[in-house]
This record gives structure tokens, sequence and C-alpha cells, in this order.
């Protein structure tokens, strides 16, 4: 027989009040739903009646609910418990609700339902006293919260008026048998431990509650059951309890996976699964209540929809009951854990469901380009058709291949956790060029107007490629969006100005605009509105895009009146004029050589040839192997041949390693600076890159510093004695950076040496203050090691001198690390405020010591 509470629900909106319906009545719904997964997944499904069952009542303002309260009250249906909004405009707010509600109703539990911090726990007690009848839920609600603070306030309410009728029968008994003292004393004891008992149930409720709390912070069912075994083992301090551990049924099959979670009288550091043999997974399966037989306690973990774990905690001696208490106690964390399970699993399921829908997706979208491939090849092996429609069928096949590529890059970015961003600046004239060019024929093609309006000139930071695949993916959005609802006059405008913080990007169009009921959820997965054909991962993947630049993108849009894209990206000019400005010494290097880019990807060669071309080489591009052998051909009959050619391993037809073979065996060709780019290497790439002639080796995604460093490199080189790899342009760079290192003792002096030595670091020395600032008018450091305690002038002093505008030295934002053994808070701030930049303390770790030196000095060689 289910425990029936009336609810009242007092919120100004009525949505809410809807929320709390499904989540403590609308049941059958989600029976229905496990018993369909358990038969899809052939699972066997356990229906366990819910033992708790509630009447829930609304009111939209505070006053209302009081007054159904009072009614409540004189009709004897009074509630057992009101949730109720902290803000309710315009009338009464939560607080005074309350205290209106105490009034007339003072047994009944109240949970303050609010999203905000508008009164302490303080301000809160001083209003309405200390009471344990008060909860504070936080919104946005936890189901499983909302669940279990209904069940157990109301079961606590009941408790509570049990306790009360008790209480009253007592004071009557007392006042009509006065004469009769031993009867009235003996009646009085026994109430007495009814009322202990009341209480101890209260306690365990308060227990309860704690514990429910710490479950629903576990993120991992391991965790959650971990989390449970530390406080059912709080209450077991009778047992003397030697080991525990964990099952959890799988998904594929019937069998459970076993955890080892308790040892040595703790949690265990790590909960390594390990399998269980047939014979415990044959007894797990008949376990169905809490026992304790010789040796160990056993307990399940039962939900409505199917057993979800099993505890086995191993004793250090025999037991033969549990005391109620302590049984009561487990059984309702075991509830509450049963509940947050569920949660997990709904989550889960959701997850896959989106995995199914994804998957659904993508094998949608490959059919088409599949079919198209598959038909348009077997046409092309028709003997009796021209050369000309022979090559029109495989263009096409070649179109369809790329889009299938485009495909799988997208389903590949966007199942990336983090965004790897391949930073690189760019003057805005060559960046507005591509813009132009990219979309102009977009639009021009099916009639549209294109027009752009650029406000901002100088130089920009960030991954260019990516950048160029949102612009052109907002772009083709608002064209396909034109196509289908502007009649002839489509107009798509790209914007960029700036701000102190950065650049602001604006795509404009005067289409449809973006439909009501897609708009929440417009940068989610598989959203495709007014597309014809793709993965429905571009929003989402443009959303990912400019949150790795944190940045932010936002949009205005009415129905038949347009939308507007507006994007922020966040840049410091100051530092990148500078870097530009460090990037000048290597133009030098680079001016007017010639190199050849063969690469099937054209996004990838519009990326090198933009990195190449912004320090002034001239470049040209090949989509395959027979058109690189062409211009090389070319270039040398003309007397202009290429000094460098880079060349991408993976490609459809001739590969890499097929072209530099051919360029290795031709003499005319031979002596061309060749550079190897590759997906992923493989073992033994090296010595065979080598062995074909290769001068460097680099794997994708490259940076432009790599790019440029290697090229200059390879060049200076020629032939290097061994391969140029991305490591090898880590040394070289590490080469470049100049350290002072300011210290007193001639061991810490040495000892710092050697670190830096051994990462491939140098640095000068000097003995104090006075000749750092005469070592920095001499030379431009990149990063000062400055030990805080010297003599004549010690650390702190230096700095401030050279701070100071009118020092003379080179470089007066210089970055310095002060190292020091003064460990407190205080001293730390000191040499911060003193104008430090970092801090390593004495003893001196290599590895910290290291990466602060990388961390205030890798940008300077990184363009």
């Amino acid at each position: 027989m289910k425990n029936s509470s009336r609810i009242l629900i007092i919120d100004d909106n009525q949505d809410i009040f809807n929320d709390f319906k499904t989540i403590l009545i609308d049941l059958e719904n989600s029976t229905s739903i496990d018993a369909l997964a358990a038969d899809l997944f052939g699972e066997e499904f356990t229906e366990i009646k819910n033992t708790y069952s509630y009447e829930l009542d609304y009111a939209p303002q505070g006053n209302i609910g009081v007054e159904k309260i009072s009614r409540a009250l004189d009709e004897d249906r009074s509630y057992a418990l009101a949730f109720v909004d902290m803000r309710m405009p315009p009338g009464w707010n939560g607080l005074k609700t309350i205290e209106h509600i105490w009034k007339i109703d003072p047994h009944i539990q109240i949970v303050i339902c609010t999203a905000f911090s508008d009164y302490s726990w303080d301000e809160i007690a001083e209003r309405l006293g200390k009471t344990d009848q008060l909860l504070i839920l936080k919104k946005p609600f936890d189901t499983a919260e909302v669940a279990q603070l209904a069940s157990a306030m109301t079961e606590k309410w009941n408790l509570s008026k049990k306790a009360a009728l008790k209480m009253d029968e007592i004071d009557q008994i007392v006042q009509i048998r006065t004469t009769e003292l031993k009867k009235a004393n003996s009646r009085l004891e026994q109430e007495i431990s009814e009322h202990k008992k009341t209480e101890q149930a209260k306690l365990q409720i308060d227990q309860l509650l704690e514990t429910t709390k710490a479950i629903s912070k576990a993120k991992t069912k391991v965790m959650a059951c971990a989390t449970a075994l530390v406080h059912i083992v709080s209450m077991l301090k009778e047992l003397d309890i030697q080991n525990a551990e964990l099952f959890l049924p799988q998904k594929n099959d019937d069998s459970y996976t076993g955890y080892e979670l308790w040892s040595n009288n703790k949690i265990t550091e790590s909960f390594l699964p390990h399998e269980v043999s047939d014979v415990t997974n044959r007894e797990l399966k008949q376990i169905t209540k809490i026992t304790l037989s010789k040796f160990k306690l056993t307990i399940p973990v039962i939900s409505e929809k199917h057993k979800q774990a099993v505890f086995n905690i191993h004793l250090s001696q025999t037991f033969d009951t549990l005391n109620e208490h302590t049984l009561k106690f487990i059984e309702g964390i075991t509830h509450s854990l049963s509940l947050y399970l569920d949660n997990l699993d709904s989550e889960e399921n959701r997850r896959l469901a989106n995995l199914g829908s994804m998957a659904a997706a993508i094998v949608h979208d490959l059919k088409n380009p599949i079919g198209i491939i598959m038909g348009y090849a077997q046409m092309a092996e028709d003997e009796e058709i021209s050369s000309s429609i022979r090559n029109e069928y495989l263009h096409t096949i070649y179109e369809e291949a790329m889009r299938m590529s485009e495909m799988a890059h997208e389903i590949l970015t966007f199942s990336q956790r983090d965004v790897e961003l391949n930073l690189s600046i760019i003057h805005t004239k060559s960046f507005y060029d591509d813009i132009i060019k990219l979309l102009n024929p977009l639009f021009s093609e099916e009639g549209m107007f294109f027009k752009h309006n650029f406000r901002f000139e100088g130089y920009l930071q960030f991954d260019i490629n990516k950048i160029r695949r949102v612009i052109l993916n907002l772009a083709t959005n608002a064209k396909d969006a034109m196509l289908k609802n502007v009649s002839g006059n489509g107009s798509f405008s790209f914007e960029i100005d700036s701000n102190p913080k950065g650049i602001i990007i604006k795509a404009i169009d005067n289409g449809p605009g973006i439909p009501e009921s897609i708009r929440a959820t417009l940068f989610e997965p598989f959203v495709t509105h007014g597309k014809t054909s793709g993965t429905g991962l571009g929003m989402a993947i443009v959303k990912k895009i400019i949150t790795a630049h944190g940045g932010t993108i936002a949009f205005e849009t009415h129905i038949n009146k347009g939308t507007n894209f507006t994007i922020s990206i966040p840049m410091d000019f100051t530092r990148i004029a500078k870097q530009k400005a460090d990037m000048k010494k290597l133009k030098k290097n680079l001016n007017t050589k010639r190199v050849l880019i063969v690469d099937d990807n054209p996004s990838d060669r519009w990326l090198y040839r933009s990195y190449l071309k912004d320090l002034n080489c001239y470049v040209v591009e090949a989509s395959s192997g027979n058109i690189a052998f062409k211009l090389l051909a070319e270039a040398f009959e003309q007397k202009r041949p290429f000094d460098a050619v880079i060349i991408d391993k993976n490609m459809p037809g001739m590969n890499g390693e097929e072209i530099a073979k051919t360029i290795h065996q031709n003499k005319d060709l031979a002596e061309i600076t060749r550079i190897m780019l590759t997906e992923e290497g493989k073992r033994g790439d090296l010595k065979q890159a080598q062995k074909l002639g290769f001068a460097a080796y680099l794997t994708k995604p490259i940076e432009k510093s790599q790019l440029t460093e290697c090229l200059e490199l390879a060049l200076k080189l020629n032939k290097p004695e061994q391969i140029i790899t991305r490591f090898h342009l880590s040394d070289e760079r590490k080469k470049k950076v100049n350290i002072l290192i300011a210290d007193d003792n001639v061991l810490n002096q040495k000892m710092i040496l050697a670190y830096l030595k051994k990462f491939g670091y140098s640095g000068d020395v000097v003995s104090n203050g006075k000749e750092v600032l005469e070592a920095l008018q001499k030379v431009n450091y990149d990063i000062i090691l400055m030990d805080v305690t010297m003599p004549e002038m010690d650390g702190f002093e230096a700095t401030r001198h050279i701070r100071n505008q009118d020092t003379g030295v080179f470089d007066k934002n210089i970055p310095i690390i002060a190292i020091t053994a003064h460990t407190r808070e205080e001293d730390i701030k000191k040499c911060l405020n003193t104008g430090m930049n970092d801090c390593v303390l004495k003893p001196i770790k290599q590895d910290l010591l290291i990466e602060t030196i990388k961390k205030h000095t890798d940008h300077k060689y990184s363009f």
C-alpha cells in the first residue's frame, strides 16, 4: 500500500509545477520506457512498485498558498510539504510567505527553491528561526534530488505527526491516571521509549539526506557506490570490516564486473575492474535482499528498473544479525543510491540515443556521395564513351570524394574534446583578399549580392584555416536559406571591425530568419535548417572553434527579414605587432625563395601558401604528382628552379614517397630541398624519408613557426646529416633564447647552468643587481632568472630599476623570474608586486624551472 502525502507548490511559474508533477507523479511513462529498453537490449525487466504517492496542488502566489494551507487545516487534509519559490513578483517573496505559513501551520515541512543568493543562511535563520523543517533547493533542479527530498521530507512529516499524537496520548494518560502512579510511570516509560525511536528515526532521516547529497555529487556509478559505502561503513561500527567489493552488471550481457572498494580500513586509491567467475555471477543473480552470514554482509541495490549493484562486505569475525536501526539505515542508503544510479543510466541512454542519431545522420549523408561515386565509376568503365565524358565522370567522382573527406573532417573535429588551434599571424589585406575570393563566387553564381565592409587594418592572429571555415559555414548556411525563401534579391554582407579588446565579425543576410523552434538549439549538433546535405554539425563546430579562440558568437534574427551573426574574438594587438617585428629577421632569410607545395587538400595548400607568402616567398601549388612534375620541369627549363618543395605524404594516385623517389632519380631536380608532411608518423617513416632525400619530416597539424623555421633550417643546411623533425626545431628554438642568471652563489650558478644545458638551453651569469643592469644594456636578453637576495643590489631593487623607463636597458618588459627560498605568501606577493613575472622556489626543481622558462619565452619564437 502506498503512503500518500499532500504537497503544495507555490511558484509564480506554472511550468515549475508541471516539472514537479512530471518528477513526482508521472511514473507510468518512465516504467513503460524502461520495459521497452529492457526488451530491446535483452535485459531482464523487474517492475518494483513505488512506495510513495503524492497529491500535488499549486498556488501561483504566496497569499494564495497561505489560504490553501489554512483551508486544508480546516478540512483536516493538511499538506505535509510545500516547495516555495524565493522570488514571486508582484506579491510576497518566499520568506514572507513562509512566515505566514508557519503562523497557521507550524508543522508543515518547507523547501525554498531559488536560483539566486538573495539571502544568506544566517539571514534566513534570523527571519524564520533555526529549524529542522527547512531546506534549500538550488535551481536548476536535479530530478533525483527532488524525488529524494520529497520522499524524505514527507516521511519526516508523517513521523513527526505520529510523534505529536503519541505525546498527546501521554498527556491524557498522565492527567487521568494521576492516582495510579505505577501504571502511569510504566506507560510513560513506554511512551518515552517510542519517542526515542521517533527521534532516532528523525536522526536517521537527516543522515540519509546527507548521504543522498554526497552520492548526487558523484560523476560515475563506481564513485557513487564508493560514496554510499563510506556512509554504510560509518554505521557498521560494531563490525570489523576486512575488505569490500562492488559488483556492477555489464551492459552487453547478464554478467557482472567487480571492483575492490575498501581495504586496510579505507577506500582504495583506484577502482580497477576485475573479471567475475561464473560461480560468483550465478550467486549474484540470486541475491534479492540484505543478508549477513558468517563472515560476509551482502547488500543488493535494486531500483524500480533492475538490480543496479551488489556490495559484498567481508568481515574479520562472525556476526549473525544486524540491529533494526542499522538495517533501516542501509535500506535507506541503497534506495537513494538506486535512484541516483537510475538517473545516471537515463543520462547515458540519452547519450547513446544522441550517438544513434549521429550515426544515422552520418550514414544517411554518406549514402548520396557513395552512390554517386559508384554510379559514375561504373559509367567511366564504358569503353565506348569519349575521353571528355570520362574525364567529366572522373571529376564528379573526385568532387564527391572531396565532399566525403570534408564530412569526415567535420565529424573528427566535433568528436575532439578540445579544438587544437594552429595560431598564425596574417595581415588583414591578405585575409580580406582571400575572403572576397572565397565568398564572391558562392553568391554570384546564384545571382545574389555579396557586400563587404572591412574597417580594421593591421595584423590578426588566429587559426586561419578554422576561422576561414567558420566564415564559409555561415555564408553557405545563409545562401542555402535564401535560395529557398528569397526570390532574386538575396543579399549577404560580411563586416570586420575592431575594439580595444579584439575584432568583431558580422555576417548579415536578408533571408527568411531562423525559426523560433530551433533558435535555442542552433549551436547543438544535428540541427539542420534550410540545408540539403551535410552532417548537421556545422554550427556546433562553428561555436566550438570560436570558443577555442576565447571568443563568443551570438545572433539576432527576424522572420522574413534576415539574420545577423556577431562574432567577438579577443586579440592583443600590441603583442601581435611585436611578434611581427621579430619575424622581419626571418623574412630576410626566406625573401623571394621559390617554394612548390604539393598537396591534394586545397585547404592545407591555402594555409601553407598564406604562411609562406607572409615571408615574401614565391609560392606555387600543385594538387597532384603529375602537376608537380610539370611545374618542376618548366621551372628548370626557364632557369628559375624551385628552392624547395613541400610534399604531402598521403595523396591519391601518386603519393608523396613516389613523388620524392622520382625527384631523387632525376639529376636535374635532385638538388631541390624536400620537406615531407604527414597526417601521422609510422615506424620506419623517418629512415625512409631520409633515404628518399627529404631534408625534413613534419607531422600535421603544422604551426606557422614550425614550417617557416623548418624551411629556413633546411635551406641553410641543404643536405643535413640528420633529418629535421619538430624536435630539432624545438632544439633550434631553445638555442635562440638568451637567458641571464643572477645569483651570487657559485654553486647555484653551476647547478642552474647544468639544468639549462640538460634541456638544450644556455645562459650567462652575473653575481648581483648592478651587474644585471650592466648586462641588460649590452645584450638584449629574453629572460632573467633573478635571485632576490644578493650583495650590493638585491633582486628587488634590480627589478625596480629594470622597469624604470630611464634605466637604459634594451627591454624594460623582459620577463623576470624570481629565485627565492622564501615560501611565505607575503614574500611571493612582494616579488610579483615589485614587477617580477613569476616565482621559482628553492630548492629548485629542474622540471618546474624549465616549464617556467618555456612559459615566458616560447611565444617569442612562434610566429
